[in-house]
């Protein structure tokens, strides 16, 4: 005695032959989609690609962006609070070529001369676009905290030079060091009025290269 034949309907059928070519030829089929959605997973998880420019980058035609690093030796990493690549052991100019995040205000920046060093916090610098200078006549400047406001009284900033660090159309802005850590801490920063600046104030900070360029030309 011969069993009954098994009589599968169409649709289920179809179901059965579809899932065995799934899992027959899926895994090459699949591959493509899941690339991408992995991709997606890990974009979502690690957040943007952190930038490795090769070339500084530019303020306006030949000014590219500069920070004045206020401490040494300071660790350079490899991508922000990363691992160290090399230590930075003199304080000076250095050319900017990478800030972090990409939006809002900076927490790390990469920096080198002539070539990017590495990532480094950015409390241990000051952006210092234009390396103009500022001589308070008397050690004394009249400070206000927003460009458009008077200073109500005169602030004592010493001798030493004040970077200019910001600019509108008629005032500026300086960072003022600590009295005791000149070029390494900053006390404040504060707006004077462009009008209230006699032209012998200004001045401008080379370094030692542009100096003997300077004095030695070829």
């Amino acid at each position: 005695m011969t069993p009954p034949p098994i009589r599968y309907p169409l649709p289920m059928l179809l179901v059965a032959i579809a899932l065995a070519l799934l899992i027959w030829r899926g895994e090459r089929w699949t591959r493509p989609l899941r690339a991408v959605l992995a991709e997606r997973w890990m974009r979502a998880v690690e957040g943007p690609p952190i930038p490795s420019s090769t070339e500084p980058k530019v303020v306006a035609g030949p000014i590219v962006r500069k920070v004045l690093l206020l401490r040494a030796p300071v660790p350079a990493t490899d991508r922000p609070g990363g691992r160290v690549v090399e230590t930075i052991r003199r304080r000076g100019l250095y050319d900017v070529y990478d800030l972090w995040p990409l939006q809002g205000r900076p927490t790390h920046d990469r920096i080198g001369n002539r070539r990017p060093i590495g990532w480094v916090a950015a409390e241990v610098v000051l952006p210092w676009d234009t390396r103009l200078v500022l001589r308070a006549p008397e050690g004394k400047l009249d400070l206000a905290d927003q460009p458009e406001r008077r200073a109500k009284s005169s602030v004592a900033v010493g001798a030493i030079p004040l970077p200019v660090v910001a600019w509108t159309d008629h005032a500026i802005e300086v960072a003022v060091w600590e009295a005791d850590r000149p070029w390494s801490a900053i006390a404040r920063r504060g707006w004077i009025a462009s009008e209230e600046i006699p032209s012998e104030a200004w001045g401008v900070l080379l370094s030692s290269a542009e100096c003997r360029a300077l004095l030695d030309p070829p």
